[in-house]
């Protein structure tokens, strides 16, 4: 699958590592390069809304995996984070037609988390600590906002885990040009 991809065959690439990735059965070894591949592969197939599915099947598919766990909430904080709600379902990425903007920023970011919380409870009875400790790094750069420095004013709310925020209105809180700066409710800088 990796060599498909290597040579420009992203469908191809694509549904090997999806049968790989929500298997069950397969082996979590090379899940962090598996998933970004297979995203990656969807990017260049203009299929970004196909991704949520691909996350959800492949955590329902090794729940238990705290590497696999890991891996999936890494995904959330680097993928587009805007789509189009068409009815009351959310389409990630751009969209043709009819649609209201919106944008999954928070969202992803607590389902980050809540991924996370769980990879790390998994992880502590891991005998390979080195390998461990990494979920805890991964969890450190999602709750500071993935290292933006202009977005740690932030860190004096709270964050509910519990459920997910909605989606917000608009392209999302840095679409302005004006990067970090707090937002209003119709996705507009504050001044």
């Amino acid at each position: 699958a990796l060599q498909a991809f290597r040579d420009g065959n992203f469908k191809d690439a694509y549904e090997a590592l999806r049968r790989l990735l929500t298997s069950p059965d397969a082996s979590t070894e090379g899940i962090e390069e598996n998933l970004s591949t297979a995203i990656q592969s969807l990017q260049r197939l203009n299929r970004v809304d196909e991704i949520d599915p691909l996350l959800e099947q492949t955590v329902a598919a090794h729940a238990k995996s705290w590497q696999v766990l890991a891996a999936v909430a890494s995904q959330y904080n680097s993928i587009e984070h805007f789509g189009y709600m068409i009815g009351d379902e959310f389409h990630r990425g751009q969209h043709r037609g009819q649609g209201r903007v919106v944008h999954a920023t928070a969202r992803d970011r607590v389902q980050a988390l809540q991924l996370f919380r769980r990879a790390v409870e998994l992880a502590a009875a891991s005998p390979d600590k080195a390998e461990a400790a990494r979920v805890l790094s991964g969890l450190a750069q999602t709750l500071a906002y993935n290292g933006d420095t202009s977005q740690y004013w932030r860190l004096q709310s709270l964050t509910g885990l519990t459920s997910l925020p909605y989606y917000e209105e608009g392209w999302g809180p840095n679409y302005s040009g004006l990067q970090g700066a707090p937002v209003g409710a119709d996705g507009k800088p504050i001044y």
